[in-house]
C-alpha cells in the first residue's frame, strides 16, 4: 500500500466515526471469545489468567509458551485492528520473492483508529517485548520501536515463507498449496533454499455471525480477497532471533499464524469515497464482485446468506456510525 493511499484512508477514517464502528465490531466480535489469550491480557497478567512462559534455548533465542494441561505450547494470541497495509499470496510473480528468497515473508500491519481495544494490545505488546528483554543483557535486545502518538500506533506481523535448511532439524516440509503458490513460483524458487514447514505456514478467514445465535463462524478463504480498510483479527506469536551481522543481539519477532476478517464496512466505505473523488464509480462495482469469491469457501448452503446478511448489517452500522 502506498503511503498516499494510506494517508486517504486515515482522513477518511477520521472524519467518519470509524473509532466507534472499529470498536463497536471489537466488541461485537469478542463478547464471543474467551479473552484470556488476547494480546491485550499480557498487560493485566497474571490477573487476566494469561500464563506466559519464556522458553530460551542454547543458541540464545527464545519463544513464548504458555501452559497446555501438563504440556507448553506456543503462546498464540489475539488481537484485532483495522487492516492498513499487507503483502500476501498469491504468489503470481517471481518480483514478489524479492532478491533473497530465504527472506521472502507475507506481512501484515493494522492500526487501531483510535479503538481503545487496540491501545491496551499494543501494551500487551510491549510487555512481551519487556519480558523477553529480561532474558538478555542490558540492551541486548533490539528496541520495539513503538514511540509513536497512540493514533499513529501500528503493529506489524509476518510469516517467512520457508525455514532455512540449517534450521530444519528433521521437520517434515508441507505444500505450499495452490491458493499461495497457484503457477509453482515459490516451490521452484525456494528449492534448495529451504523447507515450507508448519512454523511458516499462515491460515485465512472469514468470521461470519450466525444471525440466530451471534455465534461467530470461520469459513477459510482465499487471501486475495484481503483488502485495505478491513476490520481483522489475527492471531499471532512471539519469539526471539539473532541479529544479523551482530553478536549478542537480538530482536523479537512477531509471527503471523492467522488472519481473519471481522467487517467489511469501514473498506466498503472507503473505497466507494475515493473512487467518487477518482471519477471511477466501476471500482465500487468491481470490488463486490470480487468479494462474493468467499462464498465459494463456504461448507454448506446456508453459510452463503449469513455471508450476505451480515455484509448488509455491517453496511447498515457503517451508515449509522457516519451519521453521528
Amino acid at each position: 500500500m502506498n503511503l498516499p493511499m494510506l494517508r486517504d484512508l486515515l482522513n477518511f477514517a477520521e472524519s467518519n466515526a470509524c473509532a466507534e464502528h472499529v470498536s463497536r465490531v471489537i466488541d461485537d466480535f469478542t463478547e464471543h471469545r474467551d479473552k484470556t489469550y488476547m494480546l491485550a491480557s499480557a498487560a493485566k497478567a497474571p490477573q487476566s489468567g494469561l500464563v506466559l512462559i519464556l522458553e530460551k534455548n542454547e543458541d540464545g533465542t527464545a519463544t513464548v509458551m504458555t501452559p497446555d494441561g501438563a504440556e507448553m505450547i506456543e503462546a498464540t494470541l489475539e488481537v484485532q485492528g483495522v487492516l492498513v497495509s499487507y503483502d500476501l499470496p498469491p504468489v503470481t510473480n517471481r518480483k514478489q520473492i524479492g532478491p533473497k528468497p530465504a527472506w521472502a515473508k507475507q506481512s501484515v500491519k493494522i492500526m487501531g483508529f483510535g479503538a481503545p481495544e487496540f491501545q491496551q494490545a499494543v501494551r500487551g505488546f510491549k510487555d512481551v517485548h519487556h519480558r523477553l528483554s529480561s532474558l538478555y543483557k542490558l540492551n541486548a535486545l533490539e528496541p520495539h520501536g513503538l514511540d509513536a502518538p497512540d493514533s499513529a500506533l501500528e503493529l506489524d506481523f509476518s510469516s517467512r515463507y520457508v525455514t532455512p535448511r540449517n534450521q530444519v532439524k528433521g521437520e517434515i516440509a508441507i505444500p505450499f498449496g495452490s491458493i499461495i503458490d497457484p503457477n509453482g513460483i515459490l516451490m521452484s524458487t525456494m528449492a534448495g533454499v529451504g523447507s515450507h514447514l508448519e512454523d511458516n505456514q499462515v491460515l485465512y478467514y472469514d468470521c461470519l455471525k450466525d444471525p440466530m445465535t451471534g455465534q461467530p463462524h470461520f469459513v477459510p478463504i482465499d487471501p486475495s480477497i484481503l483488502r485495505i480498510g478491513q476490520v481483522v483479527q489475527l492471531q499471532v506469536a512471539f519469539a526471539s532471533v539473532p541479529l544479523w551481522g551482530r553478536k549478542g543481539s537480538f530482536r523479537m519477532v512477531a509471527k503471523l499464524r492467522s488472519i481473519a476478517i471481522l467487517d467489511r464496512g469501514l473498506q466498503e466505505a472507503f473505497e466507494k469515497d475515493l473512487a467518487e473523488k477518482q471519477g471511477h464509480a466501476e471500482k465500487t462495482h468491481i470490488v463486490g464482485k470480487r468479494l462474493k469469491r468467499k462464498i465459494g469457501y463456504s461448507d454448506v448452503p446456508a453459510t452463503a446468506k449469513r455471508a450476505k446478511d451480515t455484509s448488509e448489517a455491517q453496511e447498515g452500522r457503517m451508515e449509522e456510525d457516519q451519521q453521528k
